[in-house]
């Protein structure tokens, strides 16, 4: 996010492997968020994986509106998808589908909670205002 912050292009590619190192307790699991992942969403035909107010909160904060459009409507047609045999893959469309209507009830909930978090949480200054509060002179 730095980077993105900072002016830098980021790319992703999804064939580098990615490594996570997990604390042994705290973080966003005792929070309850994201403690369905993607991928045990789509390893499973029952879990869903939806946008926590969290997420939606930092999509709003540093990338705007429509890139928290973009992810919601991801999170919600992912949740469709199951990895295995096609009866598998058909079932876990048919559940996701059935539910949909509560996941994207959901995801909303989170997107209102994330739009209140945004007017109370307290505005963080850039290193621009930073820089012209303290009135360096950058020379």
């Amino acid at each position: 996010m730095r980077i993105y912050l900072n002016g830098g292009m980021m790319v992703m590619d999804e064939r580098m492997p990615i490594l996570h190192h997990h604390a042994p307790r705290g973080g966003l699991r005792t929070h309850n968020m994201r403690v369905v992942t993607r991928l045990a969403r789509r390893r499973s035909v029952y879990k869903r994986n939806l946008t926590s107010p969290t997420d939606a909160y930092i999509a709003l904060r540093y990338y705007g509106q429509d890139h928290l459009q973009e992810e919601t409507l991801l999170t919600a047609l992912t949740n469709l998808r199951t990895q295995g045999s096609l009866i598998k893959q058909m079932v876990g469309f048919l559940i996701g589908l059935v539910l949909l209507p509560d996941s994207l009830g959901k995801i909303r909930a989170s997107v209102q909670e994330a739009h209140s978090l945004l007017e109370k949480y307290p505005q963080i200054p850039g290193l621009d205002d930073q820089t012209k509060t303290r009135g360096d002179s950058g020379g």
